[in-house]
């Protein structure tokens, strides 16, 4: 009877952190799709009212700093421009917004800093609603909530890295 309860422990956050996973594939997959289809080749121009409401990047050690900023109106840029501004859809805002929910963003502590040398970055994601803005720095550590949210906004703001 004990070992039963060892496995079902086992794999319940297994099965919670895949299905996160499977549920950021899946919005990774339909994000380009959904924005090239509702918005064309050419974007719209930002308008002055959209704010920050994704902004994440790297920063620290001996690496380029990186800052990309994904506006209320779906706009999406970065700091280096490597990829020309383009637009989300509004559903994919959405997505973007319930993938932080279930990754459990909001419970994670503001800074994740574990121990290394000094030449290595650190990464950061800032989220803001209209509840208040959260930001979460992470450094030397894994921490699978936050890498797979961080790998999904990459790939939706077309980072290779």
């Amino acid at each position: 009877m004990q070992k039963q309860e060892i496995s079902n422990v086992t794999h319940r956050p297994l099965t919670r952190s895949l299905g996160a996973a499977l549920g950021a594939l899946a919005l990774t997959i339909a994000l380009p799709v959904a924005a090239l289809a509702s918005h064309g080749a050419a974007p719209p121009a930002r308008p002055s009212a959209a704010t920050p409401e994704f902004v994440f990047g790297r920063e620290g050690g001996n690496i380029r700093p990186l800052t990309v900023t994904i506006y209320s109106d779906g706009t999406v840029n970065n700091s280096i421009g490597t990829t020309p501004k383009f637009q989300l859809a509004p559903e994919a805002l959405a997505g973007l917004l319930k993938l932080t929910q279930a990754e459990g963003f909001y419970r994670l502590p503001s800074r994740i800093i574990g121990h290394g040398l000094p030449d290595i970055g650190g990464r950061f994601i800032t989220v803001t609603t209209a509840a208040g803005s959260k930001t979460v720095h992470v450094r030397f550590v894994k921490k699978a909530a936050f890498d797979q949210l961080y790998a999904v906004l990459s790939a939706v703001a077309r980072l290779d890295s």
